[in-house]
């Protein structure tokens, strides 16, 4: 199996439960609080990791004690940390989670170390790394773009597949717009990305831009495009617990799939069922989905509807 190298962030997270989220200028008492670890890097990491897949994480944290038991954390679930970065005088990214009782969450990003990870670290990385044809490197918009641009380059020169988790939303350039690149947005950071008025006018304008689109739309399961034509699929149905990290367990099982050598639709079948697993259990990494634990998942049905 070739490898998935995830270049992303990695935080540590407080998230706090409440009967509702906050309105702006609202106060609301909270019913509990855990802590534990996340960032969009981590999370897809630890998710490829579980289904696995040989992951690697290239990443940065703070020299505190919150880095040291993030990486710490990572290593359980199997996935190579030698190339997470310790930056010293800085402190590791923080978030905070607020869930309400439904499984809704909000969340607020504090960088750190993140935004000290640059587009030389990145390069000479995947370069230690003899970055090969058959790997799938996946990355977010939770660190610089000069470093996402490092990514797709190397990806080009070396043959390699992106999967890029545009997350947080941000306008998508010229440059990622490649043969080899997998683009991964939610329904409203399409919308925010292409500057269409609805999802389905930003599935069509993302689709004449970039080669394959995935639209991951919660409990509706995900739509995907490849060539333009167009394939929807459903989400099993499940108790929901806690919705953060969904995402990030949807685009590491579509790397790890496709570092198997699947093909892209089978792999977005499997994310979308390992999105369902990870909303079952509290926090970013509370319920990741397992091959067997996906094996005993309904399948999700397809639709075809047609040419966009």
């Amino acid at each position: 199996m070739a490898r998935v190298i995830v270049v992303g962030s990695v935080n540590a997270d407080r998230v706090i439960r409440c009967r509702s989220l906050p309105a702006a200028g609202e106060t609301v008492v909270a019913h509990g609080r855990t802590d534990g670890f996340g960032g969009k890097g981590g999370n897809q990491a630890a998710a490829a990791a579980q289904l696995g897949a040989e992951t690697w994480l290239i990443a940065a944290v703070g020299d505190d004690a919150a880095g040291r038991d993030a990486a710490e954390d990572l290593a359980q679930y199997g996935v190579h940390v030698d190339l997470m970065r310790t930056v010293h005088g800085v402190t590791t990214g923080e978030a905070v989670v607020v869930v309400e009782d439904d499984g809704e969450n909000l969340i607020v990003v504090v960088p750190g170390a993140n935004a000290v990870l640059s587009a030389g670290d990145v390069a000479a990385d995947l370069a230690s790394l003899g970055l090969a044809a058959d790997d799938v490197v996946l990355i977010s918009a939770e660190i610089a773009e000069d470093c996402v641009r490092a990514v797709v380059m190397a990806c080009s020169a070396a043959g390699a597949r992106v999967v890029y988790n545009l997350a947080p939303a941000r306008p998508l350039a010229d440059w990622a717009c490649a043969p080899h690149v997998v683009l991964v947005v939610n329904e409203l950071e399409s919308i925010q990305v292409s500057g269409a008025g609805t999802a389905a006018l930003a599935l069509i304008a993302l689709a004449e831009r970039v080669g394959a689109v995935v639209v991951t739309r919660g409990k509706r399961g995900a739509r995907m495009t490849q060539g333009r034509v167009g394939l929807e699929l459903s989400a099993p149905r499940v108790d929901v617990v806690d919705t953060t990290g969904a995402g990030d367990a949807f685009c590491g099982a579509l790397a790890a799939d496709l570092a198997a050598g699947r093909r892209l639709t089978d792999a977005v079948a499997t994310a979308t069922a390992a999105g369902s697993i990870a909303v079952t259990g509290a926090g970013a990494r509370g319920s990741l989905a397992t091959r067997a634990g996906l094996r005993h998942s309904p399948i999700p049905n397809r639709t075809d509807f047609g040419s966009l």
